[in-house]
């Protein structure tokens, strides 16, 4: 291959190289969305169940240490 020929391939290759860019571009902002989806859908959902979950069993725990409370009060009468 002369010198000539490589240079005849030079707009190819940098089209070539334009085109790759561009791909990985695209394919980095749909991983990127893709993330940000898991995290909105997934992660922060499970997170507010959890954190309702553990709200609902503190409110039980107190209730439930109310009635012994009042129970040890009646026992003590």
């Amino acid at each position: 291959m002369s010198t000539l020929d490589r240079n005849e391939d030079a707009p190819q290759l940098i089209s070539g190289i334009h085109c790759m860019r561009r791909k990985c571009g695209l394919e980095l902002t749909f991983q990127s969305n893709c993330m940000r989806n898991l995290y909105t859908n997934v992660i922060k959902v499970t997170s507010k169940n959890v954190i309702q979950k553990l709200r609902v069993r503190g409110s039980l725990v107190r209730e439930l240490q109310q009635l012994v409370n009042k129970a040890s009060d009646m026992d003590n009468e």
